[in-house]
């Protein structure tokens, strides 16, 4: 039988989490929101990590080098949408290079993650996507 909601699981592989970032309860909220407004339903895992382990699932992944902001791992399972993984060392750095809000970066790029999870390719649907969750998550206090 399906999954009706989505439980969330947040992995801190980091130990300074940075300011902008809620508290653990309002983070799982926020989150459940995102997947809510996009009807993601199953167990999803979000790990807050740093540069050096991003870079190293993005080689070991990706055959790519250096380090990335999110990466996106499916589920392999009925109910489980599967995990993202966020390098809070890279949301620091770009949205300041980008002169963004860190809070709503941070999302933005969780956003990004969670429909690359929904089978979401890069181009003007994603975006627009993402664009109209962030509008939705800030109406409810999230960013």
């Amino acid at each position: 039988m399906p999954m009706r909601n989505t439980k969330i699981k947040i992995i801190l592989d980091y130990n300074k989490i940075i300011p902008f970032l809620l508290d653990m309860r309002n983070l799982k909220k926020c989150i459940k929101k995102i997947c809510e407004f996009i009807d993601a339903k199953g167990y999803l895992e979000v790990k807050l990590t740093k540069d050096a382990e991003i870079e190293k699932l993005n080689k070991k992944f990706l055959k790519l080098e250096g380090p990335t902001n999110v990466l996106s791992f499916p589920g392999d399972e009925q109910d489980f949408l599967g995990s993202i993984c966020v390098s809070i060392d890279a949301i620091k750095r770009e949205s300041n290079l980008y002169m963004q809000d860190p809070k709503e970066y941070f999302y933005r790029m969780v956003v990004h993650g969670i429909l690359h999870l929904c089978d979401f390719q890069h181009g003007d649907v994603m975006y627009k996507t993402t664009d109209s969750i962030l509008d939705y998550i800030k109406g409810e206090g999230c960013v």
